[in-house]
């Protein structure tokens, strides 16, 4: 296995890998399908406003995708991850390691992950902050 940053001027080249996985994403859970598009995400990456990383297998295809960006906040700056899917997470999920040397190096202080809640079990490393709750008004 292995994580490719994907550059924004790349996009076009591995869209036709990524996008059922940004599909799945833009389909979302509950109340978050209706947040964005797969268009919405590709737009994003290419306009440098959101990182994405392909998960390859060793037959080089596309197994996963993880979407974030980098948040400066007034006295950190945090990497943070919002949207991940794929297949055999057992497999790719030790490559955030790589997410993680990759958010040091741009000066990030901390990796976030907005996950679901059962997602705690498979990042022991990370400490649980917080619940999001959403509210349709």
């Amino acid at each position: 296995m292995r994580l490719h940053l994907i550059p924004p001027d790349k996009l076009a080249a591995a869209w036709r890998f990524i996008e059922p996985f940004a599909r799945q994403i833009a389909g979302g859970h509950h109340d978050q399908a209706s947040r964005r598009s797969a268009e919405d995400i590709a737009t994003g990456i290419t306009e440098g406003r959101e990182l994405a990383w392909a998960v390859l297998d060793e037959a080089g295809s596309a197994c996963a995708l993880v979407l974030g960006g980098i948040v400066q906040f007034p006295r950190m700056k945090l990497l943070r991850i919002h949207s991940c899917v794929g297949v055999g997470r057992k497999a790719w999920l030790p490559l955030l390691a790589e997410i993680e040397a990759f958010a040091k190096a741009q000066g990030c202080e901390q990796v976030e992950v907005i996950c679901r809640k059962g997602w705690a079990r498979e990042l022991p490393d990370y400490r649980l902050t917080h619940v999001v709750m959403v509210r349709a008004v």
